[in-house]
């Protein structure tokens, strides 16, 4: 019965986001317009980072989808992908193992460099996708569906999903994380030499962060977003 009840609740969030890009469509083209020049400094426009309907969002960037037997498919997002120029490894658990929310659920590498990324919902894994240990680049290239991580069994969805975003509540957080990585990069970046060339006209290269940061930065930077 609660699985029933939480399928209808998805489905129910998913109408109303149906009716908000309905009424968007109605609205003038000035506001994007706006947007897209305020976000020009950087090489990375808010509209173009995605979070798919009926996907939940968790605060350290990863996501959550709900299957209709009540089953979770979990992955890495568009928005944390972005960090890394390409992805050369990952880390993974097996069948079988357990994860919670919030903590160690894998690990994605870029040459030397690696971050770790957490659970959204806790459970069982039940099935890890095995193609994106051979294929890691997968996870940039389509981090929503062919490059998801585990399925598993929930075990507190109906309390843990209430703290994930959805819809319009998703897009407009990722707004203000892309605009505080934004802060973050000109506060950190913005002294150093080997930069002044991108940053003479105020832009920044965000897809591939990964590769501009020292060691230090990239903690520091895996602290406060991931």
């Amino acid at each position: 019965m609660s699985i029933i009840l939480l399928i209808a609740f998805v489905a129910l969030v998913l109408t109303g986001e149906y009716i908000i890009r309905k009424r968007r469509a109605h609205h003038s083209a000035t506001a994007s317009e706006k947007a897209a020049r305020a976000n020009k400094r950087f090489d990375l426009n808010i509209g173009e980072i995605q979070v798919p309907a009926g996907i939940f969002v968790h605060n350290r960037h990863t996501w959550a989808e709900v299957k209709p037997n009540g089953d979770i498919t979990i992955g890495l997002s568009d928005f944390a992908q972005r960090l890394f120029r390409h992805i050369s490894g990952i880390e993974l658990l097996n069948t079988g193992d357990h994860i919670s929310q919030g903590g160690k659920a894998f690990t994605v590498t870029q040459d030397s460099r690696h971050a770790d990324f957490v659970a959204p919902i806790s459970g069982e894994i039940i099935e890890v996708n095995n193609r994106i240990t051979s294929t890691p680049q997968m996870i940039k290239d389509d981090p929503y569906q062919a490059g998801w991580i585990y399925k598993i069994h929930p075990e507190q969805l109906s309390r843990e999903i209430r703290s994930l975003r959805i819809g319009e509540d998703a897009r407009l957080w990722l707004k203000k994380e892309i605009h505080r990585l934004q802060e973050f990069l000109i506060t950190t970046l913005n002294s150093k030499q080997e930069i002044q060339p991108t940053m003479a006209d105020g832009g920044v290269p965000v897809e591939g962060i990964v590769e501009q940061l020292n060691d230090d930065e990239w903690q520091r930077l895996q602290r406060e977003f991931l």
